[in-house]
């Protein structure tokens, strides 16, 4: 197989790392896992305790993440990213651990915040708390989806505004690395995040709630027996995904490859369109509502999950202003480096609408003065380092940015197979060795505006959750 390895069947399927190890290389994506995995287990814990319904939203974000994340592994169009080398991985080391629990981590909190605030701000959002635990009477059933549709919209969103310093960091820190020129990843907000990452976001996150509180109200029902949460967890995992595709579709895809729209004008576009369908929820809300308690669903403060979100954002300023990305490394598979002139120009063919795309399929080396890429002198052991460079080969009807690869080639740590070595060594590079944008002043603005924004919203759903002209919304 001469492109990047897909899912591998025949390697371990559970991959286990030494943390000591892990933390010698990078300390900071040992406290990225760590912080992640206890973020996960709050939401999880907050789940059980709501009962079956907080357990079908927690379990379909998993099943979400699982077929999101292979269905990319998978398919060589989407395959534009590469995972560090973590402390348990599946799929053979592609997926790391702290990533199957990513999605509920960041959709479940979101969704609980959104509930929170839009339950907080006036009586015609006042039963929007808990995720549609509150149900209307039988011959109002319109305005129940309309507040769903509202909370959901809010809740892709508030995981955008989580994913920012997540995002921003990640790559200059080696947590991930995204591919070099890939036309869907090239356009970049900042030096690092690609702006379709923003996109996904809101449209996935939105799609998961809005399907997964449809469902497990249909689970609820008489009807359906003791097991219909069964198919309404398999519903609620794969439906969501075909529904962000259809909006990244709207958003993103036909106005950037038909007409060469900026991605940030499309992500633009999105969230205006998101904000606009909160303002018209809140509109038609406006009369306000009677509602009665659905008793299979206990209310449960999530006060815990919004304090240890906020500890996990605060991970990343602590990440800008200490770490040294100079001294991280990651030794495991990434994408392919060339060390053959013949592996060093090889594409595929993307999807695009507006004409034929292509990406490198190897990474190749830019000796110094050269302006295009050739094979890199890898051998094992050598610890000198390479600069890197992709064939910038995005649709020809669309102009494109140079963009930076904050990392470079060391020793490989495996031998070279059909022209390719898949297993090496990535180091880090100094603060602003990608340019004004990337040095560690820059990068703490990048992280500490959506940290601030995010601690302002929590303290603002505290404080909207204790209001004393909620009560009665509270014991209806």
């Amino acid at each position: 197989m001469d492109g990047p390895p897909r899912l591998d069947a025949s390697s371990t399927f559970l991959v286990w790392r030494d943390p000591v190890e892990a933390w010698e290389e990078n300390w900071t994506f040992v406290v990225l896992q760590l912080a992640m995995f206890a973020l996960a287990t709050a939401t999880l814990v907050h789940a059980i305790r709501v009962g079956r319904a907080g357990l079908l939203l927690w379990l379909a974000a998993v099943g979400h993440g699982l077929f999101v994340e292979g269905f990319c592994y998978a398919l060589p169009e989407l395959d534009n990213f590469h995972h560090g080398r973590a402390l348990v991985a599946i799929f053979g080391g592609r997926m790391p651990g702290y990533v199957v629990v990513l999605y509920p981590a960041f959709y479940y909190s979101a969704a609980q915040l959104a509930s929170m605030l839009l339950g907080g701000l006036g009586s015609q959002f006042s039963g929007l708390r808990a995720l549609g635990r509150r149900r209307r009477e039988a011959s109002s059933e319109g305005v129940v989806d309309a507040e769903l549709v509202a909370t959901a919209a809010l809740t892709g969103l508030l995981t955008a505004l989580v994913d920012v310093p997540y995002d921003a960091m990640g790559p200059k820190l080696l947590h991930w690395s995204w591919h070099p020129d890939d036309p869907n990843v090239f356009e970049r907000t900042g030096p690092f995040i690609p702006t379709t990452s923003f996109i996904f976001h809101i449209t996935f996150a939105a799609s998961w709630l809005l399907v997964g509180a449809a469902a497990s109200r249909v689970a609820r029902m008489p009807c359906c027996g003791k097991l219909g949460w069964i198919p309404a967890l398999l519903v609620a995992s794969l439906l969501p995904f075909p529904l962000g595709v259809m909006q990244i579709q709207l958003f993103y895809v036909v106005p950037h490859d038909l007409a060469c729209v900026p991605t940030a004008t499309c992500l633009a576009a999105a969230v205006g369109a998101y904000l606009v369908v909160i303002v018209l929820c809140a509109w038609w809300l406006r009369g306000g509502v009677t509602r009665r308690v659905d008793p299979s669903i206990r209310r449960v403060s999530a006060l815990p999950v919004l304090a240890l979100l906020s500890v996990f954002s605060c991970c990343f300023v602590a990440f800008a202003a200490l770490a040294d990305p100079a001294g991280l490394s990651d030794t495991g598979v990434h994408l392919p480096v060339a060390v053959s002139e013949e592996a060093c120009s090889r594409t595929e063919t993307m999807l695009s609408l507006g004409g034929v795309a292509t990406k490198s399929m190897h990474l190749c080396s830019l000796p110094d003065g050269a302006s295009s890429g050739g094979p890199l002198a890898l051998r094992p052991g050598d610890r000198s380092s390479f600069p890197l460079v992709g064939h910038t080969l995005p649709a020809a009807h669309c102009a494109m940015p140079e963009v930076p690869h904050p990392f470079r080639v060391a020793n490989s740590a495996s031998e070279a197979q059909a022209g390719v070595i898949r297993k090496w060594t990535m180091i880090g590079t100094e603060w602003g060795a990608e340019g004004p944008a990337s040095t560690r002043a820059a990068m703490l603005m990048v992280v500490c505006w959506p940290v601030a924004l995010m601690l302002t919203t929590v303290l603002a759903a505290w404080s909207l959750d204790r209001s004393p002209s909620l009560a009665h919304s509270k014991s209806d």
